[in-house]
């Protein structure tokens, strides 16, 4: 699941202290932006594991949370969850565990680094992180900057070793545990494997959770001279942090275990299928007969909606158009259809059948125009109401996958990014009447990840072949169309071929009115010469690299050609349309309001080096299908 305190993360500047020897990073959280019901849901999870969350889906969360009486337990665990979802989504490194999720009673103190993470990006060897966090209401720079210090002094490398071998026991526990992707890596940190080899020191991080954002450079600089105790510091502003965290906490406190994996267990029924890792089911469950799909007229509804609900989007889509296809069924045809996005024909599918009420309540819910609550009460009904146990269960499978996926939405997703304008809202709109309900995984993760965020001038996108890269171009061309009046986005692609695909995908995604122009050299200037005012004057234009570099020659030698209206430069398959030097040559001649975004395949963003020259520092790795992220001038990460 993506974190929803990610993505009310907003990222605000950056800053050299310490004669360059720390960075500070400043951010915001707007609770606001998400919502609260996301967010305590996180924040419940974080206590209850997985385990427990499927074996007694009807228990109330609010035993496990410290309570009211304890403000300091209570703050240092919201601290620890907010710098969790920091690094795990902005900055884009593993943190395989977290250290609240061991603590035997709610209100206790937990022992032990407040954040271990760990980058693996590099194919030579793992870059661990050691991250002291600390939320403070109403406290003074120097109490602050005291208390990161104080921290360290107790760390060493026999602390931190210990703390991942105790991290390590905690993954081993959950029955998913093979498919955790840092497991590896936090065994070799632990010396359970391997113990005589070397490894990178952690590097040491810290986090600041504050009601008001007073932590100066000066200050820094005061209180520790030219030898900071940390190399990065992330200070996030949180307006109203006392009130916030309270309110999150009494919120958690009501949901039951069920609500904390959108109400699958509930729905399923406890015990029913094995907890993944990072999604309310494993992915090794899907597709095992007998159980977990029961052989029936419903087994391709059902193994459909377990893919959906094991993060295999792929897979879903193509057991629920097998549904539609291959059955005479008419109540498998319409479940089919609104587990692939075609909730209006579904509609019309289940007119005057058992399920028609269902399909209503599906299409109402996938746009946006009733609450989840709504599904879920039609499903319970048919329960009430059917003598057809094969058909509630399918039913019930359906609802989950709906619901669990609903947090995907593009205009949800949007919306939390503030990504709200007139081009965005008209792609979204186009993706809904093609049934996309949900983005990918990997896009929800690149989108929550900030990718969206104006902030940020420098992104390396990491996704494999056919994961949603062309989606995520659509998204970012709309959003800095509709940030900047008479703005220009540039979109580089390697080969003709791909010119010419990439330039109709997003004259069908864009309104009319906006112009996509292309150019790809060859032909199209061989025998005229180039036209002027392919980057200037508003709209969008894709071309080649080497089209690009005339532009841009053009640009730097006083030449007619003007690259001041350039919002956004976005390079598909960087890997092949330059090399790292003349990436940083193009930067030069930019504006400084032009974000550039680099999109790489998997396989191509295994290099530190490569990716770091490009965004400027070193690459951070989301997840096996996620994106990278830098800044120009940062220092390293992970």
């Amino acid at each position: 699941m993506s974190s929803a305190f990610g993505s009310a993360l907003r990222f605000r500047s950056q800053e050299p202290a310490c004669n360059d020897r720390l960075t500070i990073f400043r951010w915001t959280l707007d609770a606001n932006s998400v919502g609260l019901g996301l967010l305590a849901a996180e924040l419940g999870r974080a206590y209850v594991s997985d385990q427990q969350i499927w074996r007694h889906p009807d228990a109330v969360v609010a035993p496990r949370l410290p309570d009211g009486h304890h403000p300091t337990v209570r703050m240092g665990d919201l601290g620890e969850l907010v710098g969790a979802a920091l690094y795990r989504t902005r900055l884009g490194v593993e943190v395989p565990f977290l250290k609240i999720e061991s603590k035997p009673v709610g209100s206790a103190t937990g022992q032990g680094p407040d954040v271990l993470a760990v980058s693996l990006a590099s194919v030579d060897e793992v870059r661990p992180v050691s991250v002291e966090v600390k939320a403070r209401a109403g406290q003074g720079p120097g109490e602050i900057l005291g208390a990161i210090g104080r921290s360290f002094e107790t760390i060493d490398e026999g602390y931190l070793r210990s703390a991942w071998a105790a991290g390590v026991q905690l993954m081993s526990a959950h029955p998913d545990h093979q498919r955790a992707f840092a497991l590896m890596a936090a065994q070799a940190l632990a010396r359970l494997v391997d113990p005589e080899r070397t490894h990178p020191p952690h590097e040491a991080h810290a986090v600041a959770v504050v009601d008001r954002d007073n932590l100066t450079v000066k200050k820094a600089k005061e209180h520790w001279g030219l030898l900071p105790p940390v190399s990065e510091l992330h200070v996030v502003e949180v307006l109203g942090l006392v009130g916030l965290r309270d309110e999150l906490y009494e919120t958690a406190s009501r949901l039951t275990y069920g609500q904390l994996a959108a109400e699958a267990p509930t729905l399923l029924g406890a015990g029913s299928y094995t907890p993944g890792i990072a999604a309310p089911i494993s992915s090794r469950d899907p597709g095992r007969q007998p159980p977990p799909v029961p052989p029936g007229p419903y087994a391709s509804v059902v193994e459909s909606a377990l893919w959906y609900l094991a993060d295999w989007d792929g897979l879903g889509l193509a057991r629920a158009k097998a549904a539609r296809e291959e059955s005479d069924d008419r109540l498998v045809v319409g479940l089919g259809e609104i587990l692939s996005g075609a909730d209006r024909t579904a509609f019309r599918t289940l007119r005057d059948t058992a399920l028609e009420a269902f399909a209503d309540a599906a299409s109402q819910v996938l746009q946006l125009n009733q609450p989840a609550s709504a599904l879920i009460a039609s499903a319970n009904q048919l329960a009430e109401t059917s003598d057809d146990p094969e058909l509630v269960q399918a039913v019930r499978h359906v609802t989950s996958a709906l619901i669990y996926r609903l947090d995907r939405h593009p205009a949800l997703l949007a919306a939390e990014q503030g990504a709200s304008g007139p081009v965005v809202s008209y792609v979204i709109q186009r993706l809904q009447r093609i049934g996309r309900y949900a983005l990918w995984p990997s896009q929800a993760q690149a989108v929550r990840g900030g990718l969206l965020d104006p902030g940020l001038p420098s992104v390396a996108v990491r996704m494999p072949t056919s994961a949603g890269k062309t989606t995520l171009i659509e998204l970012l061309v709309a959003q800095a169309l509709d940030t900047a009046d008479q703005s220009v986005v540039a979109v580089l692609a390697s080969t003709k071929a791909l010119v010419t695909q990439l330039t109709g995908d997003l004259r069908q995604a864009l309104p009319s009115e906006i112009e996509v122009r292309s150019s790809h050299g060859g032909l199209d200037f061989d025998t005229v010469s180039p036209a002027a005012g392919l980057v200037s004057g508003g709209g969008v234009a894709v071309m080649t690299p080497e089209r690009f570099d005339l532009e841009w020659r053009r640009a730097v030698t006083g030449d007619s050609t003007s690259l001041s209206d350039l919002a956004l430069l976005v390079v598909d398959e960087a890997h092949r349309s330059m090399t790292p030097n003349v990436a940083l040559h193009w930067r030069s001649a930019l504006p400084g309001r032009c974000a550039v975004v680099y999109v790489l395949p998997f396989s191509q963003a295994s290099s530190h080096r490569w990716t770091g020259s490009l965004t400027g520092c070193e690459d951070f790795l989301l997840s096996r299908i996620g994106h990278l992220r830098g800044w120009t001038g940062s220092s390293t990460t992970g």
